[in-house]
């Protein structure tokens, strides 16, 4: 798999952190054992998929970013003293793990986070339907981090490089 993530997301990471193996943590609602479903020929978490039996989708890449966001927020428990970003970062493997063993298709998992929230999201990578821009230091509000399924990565990794 191959990690890219701009500079925004550097710079809240500590220096030294391999995020290819931060665990995920235990959150509500066993959102992390969720199953994949296709509709539509879109793929998305059963749990949180709203858009009936038979839809149309004109843009399927959009249709799955809509319905498979996250807010890993919402899935910690108040109770427990987590690093939310870390929780955020592990989920995040774990579903690009997930979609890597299960399906042939090639995916990208985002993590996006402001000050506040922790978003988790993923779609097939289509040719012809683009979602985020490859220069992901176009986006000065928050930080993001992509998780490409289908891409090696290259010999070294740092949270220095944004080229891997």
């Amino acid at each position: 798999m191959r990690y890219q993530f701009n500079n925004l997301f550097r710079d809240k990471i500590s220096t030294g952190i391999d995020i290819r193996n931060i665990e995920p943590c235990e959150l509500a609602d066993n959102i992390t054992e969720d199953e994949i479903i296709i509709v539509s020929n879109c793929y998305f978490l059963s749990s949180i998929y709203t858009g009936g039996e038979n839809p149309v989708f004109y843009d399927k890449t959009a249709a799955e970013v809509l319905h498979n966001k996250i807010l890993i927020n919402d899935y910690i428990n108040e109770d427990v003293s987590h690093n939310y970003l870390m929780c955020a970062i592990g989920y995040s493997n774990s579903l690009a793990q997930k979609l890597k063993q299960i399906f042939k298709d090639n995916f990208k998992v985002v993590l996006s986070f402001d000050d506040e929230f922790y978003t988790v999201f993923f779609y097939k990578t289509r040719p012809l339907e683009i979602y985020l821009d490859e220069d992901l230091n176009k986006y000065k509000l928050e930080a993001i981090l992509t998780i490409d399924t289908a891409l090696k990565d290259q010999n070294e990794f740092s949270l220095t490089n944004l080229n891997q």
